[in-house]
């Protein structure tokens, strides 16, 4: 099947534009390579290495606001408060990790809301499995912090109920019964004075303005059996600020110093005792409260310390996945220029390799003629254009040929006319010479001349057609090889 030549060209262009699609393609490709990883990097890595550092702050910020609460005793609710959003916090970067922010899981979950709330912007996609193996670690001591967090609130909460608060003054219970009990010794003493001078007392008569009394109004405390000796204690120390506002009302030492005995004196006693017991209650309270607060801090320091460590992780594998993806765009990057160098090197081999066979299949040919064509204009008529090619070109070829065997045609002809009339030439010269020779014959035979000459004449005719179709072949031939 015979292809134009006009097909073989535009064949060749197409399998070079082929190359460069080719070759645009996978420049194409590797630019979306190099795009996902980019992607990656700043859609995926970058928010969940962010989030792992936030979570790391949030955490930093609970225990901090916890080591307040521990060794806090007032504001107790401000600082659990503060506690719980910084869990929360802590939580909703944990989550963000965890779920992912786009799932409905992590929508509808707590920390969902706390993110909408927060109007915060940041989309992080689901952390990898090794980033959620960590997490759910951190989840498990997550669970345990809290136990020993809310162990310690309640501590903390009952070590408050043994603190007292007193003109604009802060005082652990076992401090302040010391300094009441001082307050109490020093009032007895001067009530004695009093007595033994016979002067009227000028001290505090009312219970509930000394430090004790004000102490006996307001008390939180909540152990029972120390709630009934704060009831016995008030009753005595109620009866000794009324024994001394009795002695007051009496103008006579010696009857001052009856109501002292009678009943001062004993209840002076019980208060003593009182202090000695509440005291002692209180601090065999704060021991348990501190026992338990020091084991319930024990663990959530192992806890709280548990949990920095898988944090660290987290923070420390997402740093290795934002380092992976950054050497993975630059890996993917540098694939690319060297795939895409070889490819055009490759595609510029075959166009180049293209080319040349193109060129020389179609110069083969073009010389081929033109040598044959140089030998016709020389006169060799012997040599055949010899062309395979299939297309145009050996049209060519063959016309050519054609051209060369019409014109050897013609010059065989034109060599057969001009032998004709050179022998109808050399017979005409031979009669002359006999006429002239045989002119004493020429009355003799008469009829015989005039047939000869007739004959020549004839001869002659013949002669002259015969130069007028080599005339003819001769412009053909010239005209054939102008249109060559």
């Amino acid at each position: 099947m015979k292809m134009k030549l006009g097909n073989k060209l535009l064949g060749g262009f197409l399998l070079i534009a082929s190359l460069v699609v080719i070759a645009g393609s996978i420049g194409i490709y590797m630019t979306h390579v190099i795009s996902l990883s980019t992607k990656i990097i700043s859609e995926e890595k970058n928010p969940i290495q962010y989030a792992a550092m936030q979570g790391a702050m949030a955490l930093a910020e609970t225990e901090k606001i916890v080591q307040e609460y521990i060794f806090a005793r007032k504001n107790l609710p401000d600082l659990e408060k503060r506690v719980n959003i910084a869990l929360e916090k802590f939580n909703l970067w944990k989550t963000m990790i965890e779920l992912g922010t786009d799932s409905k899981e992590f929508q509808n979950s707590p920390a969902g809301k706390l993110y909408k709330e927060e109007n915060l912007k940041i989309c992080v996609k689901k952390g990898s499995e090794e980033i959620i193996q960590i997490i759910n670690k951190i989840e498990t001591q997550r669970k345990e912090f809290n136990i020993c967090l809310s162990s310690i609130m309640k501590n903390q909460q009952s070590f408050v109920k043994y603190v007292v608060f007193i003109d604009g003054e802060i005082y652990n219970l076992n401090y302040f019964l010391y300094k009441a009990a001082v307050e109490h010794n020093e009032w007895v003493q001067q009530l004695k004075t009093c007595i033994d001078q016979n002067i009227k007392f000028v001290g505090n008569l009312a219970p509930e303005q000394s430090l004790m009394g004000k102490w006996l109004a307001n008390n939180q405390v909540d152990d029972f059996e120390m709630k009934e000796k704060i009831k016995k204690f008030e009753k005595y120390y109620n009866k000794l600020y009324k024994a001394g506002q009795d002695i007051n009302k009496v103008d006579s030492q010696e009857g001052k110093q009856k109501i002292y005995l009678r009943k001062g004196l004993a209840a002076i006693s019980r208060i003593e005792r009182g202090f000695n017991d509440l005291i002692g209650d209180v601090n065999r309270i704060y021991a348990d409260i501190n026992k338990q607060k020091s084991q319930n801090v024990e663990l959530l320091s192992i806890a709280a310390e548990n949990i920095n460590q898988l944090v660290k992780q987290m923070v420390e594998q997402a740093n290795k996945e934002m380092k992976g993806a950054e050497y993975s765009a630059k890996t993917a990057q540098k694939q690319a220029n060297l795939i895409l160098s070889i490819a055009i090197i490759i595609a510029l081999f075959i166009a180049v390799m293209l080319g040349v066979v193109i060129s020389r299949s179609i110069l083969t040919v073009v010389n081929a003629v033109v040598n044959v064509a140089q030998k016709i204009a020389v006169g060799d008529l012997r040599e055949k254009v010899l062309v395979k090619s299939g297309d145009e070109l050996e049209d060519l070829g063959n016309n050519l040929n054609q051209m060369q065997e019409n014109l050897s045609n013609i010059v065989f002809q034109v060599k057969s006319s001009a032998a004709q009339m050179a022998a109808a030439t050399e017979e005409i010269s031979s009669s002359s010479q006999q006429i002239s020779d045989g002119a004493q014959q020429q009355s003799a035979s008469f009829e015989e001349i005039s047939r000869s000459v007739q004959a020549n004449a004839q001869n002659a005719k013949s002669a002259n057609d015969l130069s007028q179709g080599a005339v003819r072949n001769a412009k053909k031939t010239e005209e054939a090889m102008t249109n060559t």
